[in-house]
C-alpha cells in the first residue's frame, strides 16, 4: 500500500509539473503577442508644419520672393505690375496613415500640401491685377520606428521618401514640375489613447517642426482603449 501511495504521489507530481510547463508556455506565447491587442495597429494623423524648406525648394536662395525685392527703381519699367509686399503661405499640411507591423515597426504613407500666393498690382493704378501661386503636393511612403511604447506615450523616429509636384500658376498659365520628396523625422512624440496629440522635429516636406492631432483605430482593442480612457 505504501508503494502504491508513493507511485500515486509521483504521478500527481509529474502531472502538476507538466501542467505548469504548459501554462508557462501559454503565458509566454500570450506575452509575446500581447502588443497585438494592447497597442494600436492603425493610425491616422493630421499635422501642420514649418514651410521654410519649401520656400528654398520653390524659390531658391536670394530670389525676390525671399529677399523682399518687390518694387524697386531698377524694375519699375520691367513689367506693368508689381508684387505686393505681403504674400500668403498656407504652411505645410500633412495627412498620414500608418500600420503597425510589429511592436516597434510601422509602415504607411504621407501626403503633404503647401501653397504660396502672391497678389500683383498695376503699377499705375495700384489696383489688384491677378494672383500668382506656387503649390507643392507630395506623396511619400514611410517607415517609422517606435522605441518607447507605453499606454499613453510613444516615442519614435522615421523616414519618408516619394515624389512631389510643384504647380506654378501665373495668370492663365500653369506649369508642373516633378521632383523627389522626403521627410526625416529625428524625434517624435505622441500622447493619448484613441485620440492623441503629437509633435515632431525633422527635415523635409512636412516641415522642420510639426504638430497635430491623430486617431488610433483597431477592432481588436477598441474596448481596451475605452477602458483605459475611464
Amino acid at each position: 500500500m505504501r508503494t502504491i501511495g508513493v507511485l500515486g504521489a509521483l504521478l500527481l507530481f509529474v502531472e502538476f509539473v507538466g501542467a505548469q510547463t504548459l501554462d508557462s508556455a501559454q503565458v509566454s506565447a500570450i506575452d509575446k503577442n500581447f502588443w497585438k491587442t494592447s497597442l494600436p495597429r492603425h493610425e491616422l494623423q493630421w499635422g501642420v508644419g514649418c514651410p521654410l524648406l519649401e520656400e528654398f525648394i520653390i524659390y531658391g536662395m536670394g530670389s525676390d520672393d525671399l529677399s523682399g525685392d518687390f518694387d524697386r527703381p531698377h524694375n519699375w519699367f520691367d513689367k506693368e505690375v508689381y508684387r505686393g509686399s505681403r504674400g500668403t503661405t498656407l504652411f505645410n499640411w500633412s495627412f498620414s496613415y500608418l500600420y503597425r507591423v510589429c511592436k516597434f515597426l510601422w509602415v504607411g504613407a504621407d501626403v503633404t500640401y503647401i501653397g504660396f500666393y502672391d497678389v500683383y498690382y498695376d503699377k499705375f493704378t495700384h489696383q489688384k491685377a491677378y494672383i500668382n501661386s506656387d503649390q507643392l503636393l507630395t506623396f511619400m511612403p514611410k517607415i517609422r520606428f517606435s522605441y518607447l511604447n507605453r499606454k499613453y506615450v510613444t516615442l519614435y523616429s522615421g523616414i519618408s521618401c516619394g515624389i512631389g509636384w510643384v504647380i506654378h500658376s501665373e495668370k492663365k498659365e500653369v506649369n508642373v514640375v516633378t521632383n523627389w520628396a522626403f521627410q526625416a523625422t529625428a524625434f517624435g512624440v505622441k500622447a493619448g489613447t484613441s485620440w492623441f496629440g503629437f509633435a515632431e522635429v525633422g527635415l523635409g516636406y512636412k516641415g522642420f517642426g510639426v504638430i497635430g492631432l491623430g486617431y488610433h483605430f483597431n477592432r481588436q482593442n477598441r474596448q481596451l482603449f475605452k477602458r483605459n480612457s475611464l
